[in-house]
């Protein structure tokens, strides 16, 4: 079985594990790369132009984060 057969039969657990990985990546960069909290927002694809299944996000992230104390924007 092929990985995008697996995930057409699990789409709740295979688009939770998508997202929730990518999260965590992205607070730990924020964290680690920027010294504060990273926002975020993901959206999920499953078709790629030719409607082929092809499961993917794409994030919008902006350039910086928030402190951790939340009263200054560390830019990246």
């Amino acid at each position: 079985m092929q990985a995008y057969q697996i995930s057409l039969y699990n789409q709740d657990v295979i688009y939770k594990m998508l997202f929730d990985s990518t999260a965590e990546t992205l607070q730990e960069f924020g964290k680690n790369e920027l010294h504060g909290k990273l926002g975020f927002i993901c959206t999920l694809h499953t078709w790629d132009q030719k409607m082929l299944y092809h499961l993917h996000l794409h994030c919008i992230i902006p350039g910086g984060a928030l402190s951790f104390e939340g009263d200054k924007w560390n830019s990246s």
